[in-house]
């Protein structure tokens, strides 16, 4: 909820009921408050498992 006021407030977000509809877990969005614009990001590529995500991260 505090995202979706934030959004609001920030970037004009016109209808806040079909940017949750839209969104897809885990989306990564680009705000760009100076332009007053949310985008979707390319798409997170999430570990297999804990131990995946602490390998990648001792790299």
């Amino acid at each position: 909820m505090a995202m979706t006021l934030w959004l609001t407030t920030t970037v004009a977000l016109a209808d806040p009921g079909a940017f949750w509809a839209d969104l897809r877990l885990p989306d990564l969005l680009t705000v760009d408050v100076a332009a007053k614009q949310v985008a979707r990001s390319e798409r997170a590529i999430l570990p297999a498992s804990p131990a995946d995500a602490l390998d990648a991260a001792e790299q």
